[in-house]
């Protein structure tokens, strides 16, 4: 078999869509024992966004650079965020079955949600890797 070498978008689309995948699962986990670190993350992504936007200056280049991250990538981020938050605080304010079956039962739906998130990020990898390099 010969081994064709992957193109730069195929390679573009493959490291975003796997630090992605990453991300997301790191959010869901994470979010539930912690869920602090979901705001953290949002925070994070918000600051690089303003130091972004301020140093582009130009609104092609913010059109170019955010519209495929505002489409997709960025609200199943928040969405992921905003999930795993409200995991969290369910573990954290406890119930009569205990925390650890609150943990439990939580963590396995962030799971299935997060089976249910992949095709978002495949596609908002595609997006990116493909539309944003074209423009």
């Amino acid at each position: 078999p010969v081994h064709v070498p992957l193109s730069q978008q195929h390679r573009t689309l493959l490291t975003i869509s796997t630090y992605n995948t990453l991300a997301t699962a790191q959010i869901l986990c994470l979010g539930t024992i912690i869920f602090v670190f979901s705001l953290l993350r949002v925070a994070l992504v918000g600051c690089s966004l303003g130091v972004a936007f301020w140093s582009i200056g130009s609104p092609w280049l913010w059109g170019r650079f955010f519209l495929p991250h505002s489409l997709v990538e960025l609200p199943v981020l928040f969405y992921a965020c905003a999930i795993s938050m409200s995991s969290g605080i369910k573990w954290l304010a406890g119930g009569p079955e205990g925390r650890w079956c609150i943990l439990k039962r939580e963590f396995v739906a962030n799971l299935k949600l997060f089976l249910l998130l992949i095709p978002l990020i495949i596609f908002a990898a595609l997006l990116e890797a493909y539309v944003t390099n074209r423009w």
